[in-house]
């Protein structure tokens, strides 16, 4: 009887001190995001990586991980943004953030300027997660990128596929007017 009356209470102990650090987490995480709604980078970085030290598997875990990346790229570390934002990637790959998580990467490139990596980034988010929102984002990115790159034609086409492959997307009426514009610039540089 003794050992029965023991084990409850020390599973009443175990639940209660896991239910306070699921709170705690809960709190730091919190804190973190008010930090970073304030412009407090470096505090909000210190408090997200509490919630992943603390306890790297729990719930809060992939999302705190994922405001580290944020807040670098908020901070235009873009560099520093990648690194983070593939520790998404590889130690949360079930997470619902891993998606945006990639594609981010791919505007970290995009935005340092770095074309070429940026449409392989942007094309992983395609591959990996198709059935995300951020593919028709990775994908209309494609097209920026290789305008960027002075490619209109492989533009246009990256255009052409978000109205071959997301029908019923918000984003049909931009990548017509995208197609519209592109076919426009490729008429007056005396492109096909």
């Amino acid at each position: 009887m003794r050992k029965k009356i023991l084990l409850f209470w020390v599973t009443i102990l175990v639940l209660n001190s896991t239910f306070a650090f699921a709170q705690d987490a809960k709190s730091l995480f919190e804190l973190g995001k008010s930090y970073w709604d304030k412009g407090k980078y470096g505090q909000a970085i210190k408090e997200f990586q509490k919630v992943i030290t603390a306890n790297p598997d729990g719930e809060l875990a992939d999302d705190a991980q994922f405001w580290i990346g944020k807040t670098y790229y908020y901070q235009w570390d873009l560099k520093r943004a990648i690194i983070e934002y593939q520790k998404v990637i590889d130690e949360y790959p079930d997470s619902d953030l891993a998606d945006d998580a990639q594609r981010w990467i791919g505007d970290c490139y995009y935005f340092g300027k770095k074309y070429e990596q940026a449409i392989k980034e942007y094309q992983k988010v395609i591959d990996k997660y198709p059935q995300s929102n951020n593919a028709i984002i990775a994908q209309y990115q494609i097209g920026k990128s290789y305008e960027k790159l002075g490619d209109l034609q492989n533009a246009r086409d990256a255009y052409q596929k978000i109205l071959a492959n997301y029908p019923n997307s918000k984003w049909i009426s931009q990548a017509k007017f995208e197609i519209s514009r592109v076919e426009y610039l490729m008429k007056k540089e005396g492109g096909q």
